[in-house]
């Protein structure tokens, strides 16, 4: 009897294992590795991270000046399948407010909404105000 009942415990653990929820593809930490312009120019980056966790964001990049890392907080949503919404918020811990950390990236406001171009478990490619952006998950 403790044989079955250690069998159908073993089971039961091996069939949730395999629960297909569905998971938040853009969730983790994605390096900004180019970005094209709306003339075809690219413009190679290697100091630009885009972390994400459920609804929680956070834009990152280093400054080779100074050899300081940037960041601000935020938060992601997603209105349809391919359409993302970033926005960050000021952070009272940091050093800085939003304004500050804007002139830092090559964002108009702290709301930038995104078109989902590729989304592949190593790569993501993002369109939004001419550009595309291409990442590699880090």
């Amino acid at each position: 009897m403790k044989r079955h009942i250690f069998l159908l415990y073993v089971l039961s653990v091996i069939l949730l294992s395999c629960d297909d929820a569905k998971k938040d593809e853009l969730e983790g930490k994605w390096q900004l590795i180019e970005v094209t312009a709306a003339n075809g120019i690219v413009y190679p980056v290697d100091t630009v991270w885009y972390n994400s966790q459920n609804t929680l964001f956070m834009y990152q990049l280093y400054e080779t000046g100074t050899s300081t890392y940037r960041r601000c907080y935020g938060f992601k949503a997603r209105d349809s399948e391919n359409r993302l919404l970033l926005e960050l918020n000021s952070y009272p811990v940091e050093p800085y407010y939003i304004e500050d950390f804007l002139l830092y990236t090559d964002w108009t406001s702290a709301q930038r909404i995104f078109t989902i171009a590729l989304c592949t478990r190593k790569e993501l490619i993002l369109d939004s105000e001419g550009k595309q952006y291409r990442f590699r998950k880090y």
